[in-house]
């Protein structure tokens, strides 16, 4: 059946991080926070996106032969990268 999953974040992490901030004023109003923290995962070896009503949310689905190790290696690096966005506040 597989797994899918969504996670809802706070809109901003810290106005500095926004798209208007970043001088990516096509994107003002989107959320940045999901596009940072999709952009930490893949820097830690795993693929995610952000959902396309939102992205304050990330989806994650991963293969179907996920094993335990990798599992608790992607929640290990997700709570990394939020410790850290959140620090930026």
């Amino acid at each position: 059946e597989g797994l899918l999953l969504g996670l809802r974040l706070r809109p901003e992490v810290a106005p500095w991080l926004s798209f208007d901030a970043l001088g990516l004023t096509e994107l003002v109003g989107k959320p940045s926070v999901g596009m940072l923290l999709m952009h930490r995962l893949y820097r830690a070896g795993f693929v995610t996106n952000v959902c396309g009503h939102t992205w304050s949310t990330v989806r994650l689905q991963p293969p179907l032969t996920l094993d335990r190790p990798t599992l608790e290696r992607f929640v290990a690096a997700t709570r990394e990268a939020l410790d850290y966005l959140w620090g930026l506040g």
